[in-house]
């Protein structure tokens, strides 16, 4: 931030000709500086106004999604009275104006978007094996015995995490 002084005021800005020759003109000739008390910043994402909130997770809070849930569960848990409760979005834009949203972004919409296109990327993966082990084997499901643990190894992992009580507690 610049405040205004006597340095910047002689800063010379323009070359003026005038009855006795050309001269210098100064900043502080042709500048009235004021103090005014400066407006609210009005923050916009996509042409939508915006209240930002940033933060940085540590500890037990150190994936995104601990820190994510326990923000939901205070959410939930409040008493919002005549105010309408947020809705939450993961990503994307609120298409209703006339509700407040929580939209994350950040480190949550990174890992968003490298998990649906990893995903995309195992699908396309899946049937191209499947493809080859047909040529292999001339014969379309045995192809499907062989792949069919794939699935139900994820299905595995994706129960376990819920059930392994990973999440962390709320915040005190």
């Amino acid at each position: 931030m610049i405040s205004w002084s006597e340095r910047l005021a002689a800063t010379p800005v323009a070359v003026a000709n005038t009855a006795q020759g050309r001269r210098l003109v100064e900043l502080g000739e042709v500048v009235e500086a004021t103090r005014e008390t400066g407006s609210y910043p009005i923050y916009r994402r996509d042409g939508r106004d915006a209240e930002m909130v940033m933060a940085d997770l540590a500890g037990r809070y150190e994936a995104p999604i601990y820190g994510m849930l326990a923000v939901d569960d205070a959410i939930e848990a409040h008493d919002w009275g005549k105010l309408p409760k947020p809705d939450i979005r993961l990503n994307g834009q609120p298409t209703d104006e006339s509700r407040p949203t929580v939209l994350w972004d950040g480190e949550w919409e990174i890992t968003w978007v490298t998990f649906r296109d990893m995903g995309a990327a195992f699908g396309v993966a899946i049937l191209g094996i499947y493809v080859l082990v047909v040529a292999q084997f001339k014969s379309f499901r045995l192809p499907l015995v062989i792949l069919t643990p794939i699935p139900l190894t994820l299905v595995g992992i994706v129960a376990g995490q819920c059930f392994s009580g990973r999440r962390s507690p709320p915040p005190r």
